[in-house]
């Protein structure tokens, strides 16, 4: 299986929401897709900027990737060489939906779907943008001392 295809089947999932439909963005075509040197892991795709493009990308318009994109460009690295995906890969698509955290259930849920990703991408490195992808990897890879030692403020921010 790959990248696309693991997307297209995500958005099948019932496990988080049951019948209600959920968004699920594709990764940026820009980005490489396998093999890569980093893969950079945030909280969970926002209504706006990825709900208005339909990727998980640095060029959308919402100020987290505006963000991104400015740390990006000083790092000079090439964007086939990175891979961004986020913690919860989709948000409930219903009236009055707000953008907010996902619950722990959520990330765990989700964890199927990131260690796919991982098993495709096979990243050098992962770098985990902000508290809930901390928490997120925290839980995906529990057996690590390195990771419960590492506090956000300190080690990672």
């Amino acid at each position: 299986m790959g990248i696309i295809e693991l997307f297209k089947e995500a958005k099948n999932c019932k496990l988080c929401y049951g019948d209600t439909p959920i968004y699920v963005p594709l990764p940026d075509p820009k980005n490489g897709k396998n093999n890569l040197d980093i893969m950079f892991v945030n909280e969970r795709p926002g209504r706006i900027g990825t709900g208005d493009s339909g990727f998980v990308s640095i060029n959308n318009n919402d100020p987290s990737a505006k963000h991104f994109k400015e740390c990006f460009l000083e790092s000079g690295l090439n964007l086939k060489k990175f891979y961004s995906t986020n913690t919860c890969l989709c948000y409930p698509k219903f009236e009055g939906y707000r953008d907010n955290h996902p619950s722990t259930k959520e990330i765990k849920n989700c964890h199927f779907w990131l260690k796919k990703q991982i098993e495709i991408v096979k990243p050098k490195l992962i770098i985990t943008m902000g508290n809930i992808a901390l928490k997120s990897m925290r839980l995906l890879f529990s057996e690590s001392q390195q990771l419960k030692k590492f506090k956000l403020k300190e080690n990672i921010g």
